[in-house]
């Protein structure tokens, strides 16, 4: 396991870490009968919190990017207690960063678990009866009822949804009863009537301030920008890190990696994509122009990196079909881990300075076919209880919908559990206060990347003639769109005539899962797993064999993610 484990009114058994360099604190809270157990990576261990004493308990794991500002001469647990007792329960708001923790305050017999704004290091719950259980991973939560010998059961709507979108929406978990804290959110627990309330500090809403010019809303995107990347750079600067930036053809990493190199060229830029895929090209293309003090480049042509299914997604703990999470694994085993602190990527870019929502005409938005990876089963997500338009309506905005289960709630677990393994991870795009300013920005100035281009045309216009994506050319709208049309069309006929194109995804399952060995090694975990499935029904398992068979290579990662959750979580003979 990785992060927080705890439990009241129950026991925790001997565990340990599937990673190295973890270190293991342990705890028993004796006026609450409360039991915590902490492994978190041995980085940035300042910043990390496990204390109690006769009035508090506080868990703090993770990193802060503000902790010296905010420290004031004073000692950062002091700090963090002066915090509590002058802000009360909400005290974490002001911390920036990428972190999760517990605060118990034995006097009041409460207990508050929080995560960070994007809820990027996540905490599941589950409650039953006297007892209360928690966990930053469901699959240690699942081991840990099993040995408090509490009976669960699989939730059958997380599971169509990971078979729908890839991932799970809201506040899901593969436990029926169990949740996850949604982003900016907090727990409180009464250990007196042992009840549960669950309370937000922090809600992303879209509110476009139409008053503003376009010279005013590139201003302020570029100063909260910088700043966010300068905060990072110094954190990795204040514990002796070196800086690495994720490098490929996209436009998000472009711009964190060409904005780290306006302070500094003494960072790595790293790269992984099939020899000849764009990715390569581009990103070799641009670190020419950066100069970084190093640039590693792997490649990644075949697909042997699929095969260790359910160490993959124990890491990243089914929250995300696992394939990425098996591409960055297999990249950062190859080199030393040892200097590398938070890594700079460019997640969630298309969402902040972008949009998820290009049609400004919602009436042509299809609400139940929103960010779906597969249609196979969207019909049997109302029959377990599922309902998709009545989900949406619990947002300001229907991109706010996509933000929260598109982005915070599956893409960025793709990445980050891998990252977060060995080092911590961040991406200048999360930084709460500019994202919070970039949903001012009105749409219609934010979709097909419009603004994006004008504020890369600004600010970094030497890197933007090497094409992002394959073909898009930065600021050349009507270019972009008749090249979109085009690429369009020629994807379909190769889909038509089953010829695909290994220089179009840095990521080509369609060739890595056709890989003989590959392909006969997935289908003999699939044979094997499926047929000694627990808890699930019989209309359930049907329909994963029908993905797994019938489905494109994609589906049937998202089959096989299932199958893994299924088999570590629920065990059979259990």
């Amino acid at each position: 396991m990785l992060g927080l484990l705890g439990t009241i009114n129950g026991i925790i058994c001997d565990c340990h870490s599937h990673l190295l360099n973890v270190n293991e604190c342990s705890m028993g809270v004796h006026e609450v009968d409360m039991s915590i157990r902490l492994h978190t990576i041995n980085k940035f261990v300042e910043d990390k919190v496990f204390f109690q004493d006769d009035k508090y308990v506080i868990v703090l794991d993770g990193v802060v990017f503000n902790k010296t500002k905010i420290q004031n001469n004073h000692s950062w647990l002091n700090t963090l207690i002066n915090f509590y007792e002058k802000q009360g329960k909400c005290w974490f708001r002001d911390l920036r960063g990428s972190f999760s923790g517990l605060f118990c305050d034995k006097k009041e017999q409460k207990l508050y678990l929080f995560v960070d704004h994007i809820s990027d290091k996540p905490i599941f719950y589950y409650q039953s009866n006297k007892s209360f259980y928690f966990a930053s991973e469901q699959i240690s939560l699942a081991n840990l009822l099993r040995e408090n010998k509490v009976s669960y059961h699989l939730n059958t709507k997380a599971a169509y949804t990971m078979l729908t979108y890839g991932g799970l929406l809201e506040d899901m978990s593969y436990i029926d009863g169990a949740h996850k804290l949604m982003p900016g959110s907090y727990l409180v627990y009464d250990l007196q009537t042992r009840s549960v309330q669950v309370e937000f500090y922090h809600n992303f809403k879209y509110n476009p301030n139409k008053a503003q010019t376009r010279e005013y809303a590139l201003q302020q995107m570029h100063a909260l920008f910088m700043q966010s990347i300068k905060q990072q750079l110094d954190k990795n600067s204040e514990y002796g890190y070196v800086d690495y930036s994720a490098l490929s053809a996209g436009l998000d990493s472009r711009l964190t990696t060409c904005s780290i190199a306006d302070y500094t060229d003494d960072f790595v830029t790293f790269t992984y994509a099939p020899i000849g895929q764009y990715d390569q090209v581009s990103s070799l293309e641009i670190a020419k122009l950066l100069k970084p003090s190093t640039t590693i480049f792997q490649s990644s042509n075949n697909g042997g990196l699929l095969l260790d299914v359910d160490n993959v997604v124990r890491i990243n703990d089914g929250l995300f079909t696992y394939y990425g999470t098996s591409v960055l694994l297999d990249y950062f085993r190859r080199i030393n881990t040892q200097d590398i602190g938070i890594i700079h990527s460019g997640q969630l870019g298309d969402a902040v300075f972008g949009a998820l929502i290009q049609d400004l005409n919602y009436a042509n938005i299809s609400i139940n076919k929103m960010n779906v990876f597969s249609s196979h089963f969207i019909d049997k997500l109302s029959n377990v209880g599922l309902n998709i338009k009545e989900l949406t309506e619990k947002y300001n905005d229907i991109e706010m919908f996509s933000l929260y289960n598109r982005g915070m709630g599956g893409v960025i677990y793709g990445a980050n559990k891998a990252f977060q393994s060995f080092a911590e991870t961040f991406s200048p795009f999360y930084d709460v206060d500019l994202w919070d300013y970039c949903l001012t920005i009105p749409r219609e100035w934010r979709i097909k990347h419009r603004i994006y281009d004008e504020y890369f045309l600004k600010y970094h216009k030497k890197y933007a003639f090497i094409p992002h994506n394959r073909y898009r050319i930065i600021g050349r709208e009507i270019y972009n769109n008749f090249n979109e049309f085009i690429q369009k069309v020629l994807k379909k006929i190769r889909k038509y005539v089953g010829c695909y194109h290994n220089r179009e995804n840095v990521t080509p399952l369609q060739d890595w899962m056709k890989v003989p060995s590959v392909e006969t090694y997935l289908n003999n975990y699939f044979e094997s797993n499926i047929g000694c499935v627990n808890g699930v029904s019989e209309e359930l398992k049907r329909d994963i064999e029908y993905l797994y068979i019938n489905g494109n290579e994609l589906e049937k990662n998202m089959t096989l993610t299932l199958l893994s959750v299924i088999k570590q979580m629920f065990p059979i003979n259990v």
